[in-house]
């Protein structure tokens, strides 16, 4: 298995919790689609970086509009270094604010955070990173 999209479903707390329980074994992934899915209950929130450290394959993570704040942001960027083969990241109509920018990622990020994410992406030069539907560009 190479990509699942599972994008604008909702699994409930529950399904969250499986679904990211199950992705640690596709070690060969290579897209994952989450965008607008319902995975940020509080089991996914603790779930999402053990789930993603060993998909070394991974090349497209889509994370839009999944209700990530600071917390989810701040548990993403700590998986990020294992994820060596990634190049396109998108955060897009989340709510991390400003404080979220420091650990990477930010959605109404204002000239702060764009500051943070601009040293960020300078030492990532290979990656996309799509932060659309925010307020501050």
């Amino acid at each position: 298995l190479m990509s699942v999209r599972l994008g604008y479903n909702n699994f409930g707390p529950d399904g969250s919790a499986a679904i990211l329980r199950v992705l640690p074994t596709l070690t060969r992934l290579e897209e994952l689609h989450l965008g607008h899915a319902d995975v940020s209950s509080e089991d996914g929130v603790e779930l999402l970086p053990w789930s993603l450290t060993s998909l070394t394959s991974l090349q497209r993570l889509t994370l839009q509009g999944v209700g990530m704040g600071l917390s989810e942001a701040a548990a993403l960027a700590r998986c990020l270094p294992s994820l060596t083969a990634l190049r396109v990241l998108a955060l897009g109509s989340n709510d991390i604010e400003d404080a979220g920018a420091a650990h990477l990622d930010n959605n109404r990020i204002d000239e702060a955070g764009c500051a943070e994410l601009s040293e960020w992406a300078r030492s990532h030069p290979n990656l996309t990173l799509s932060l659309n539907d925010n307020e501050g560009f």
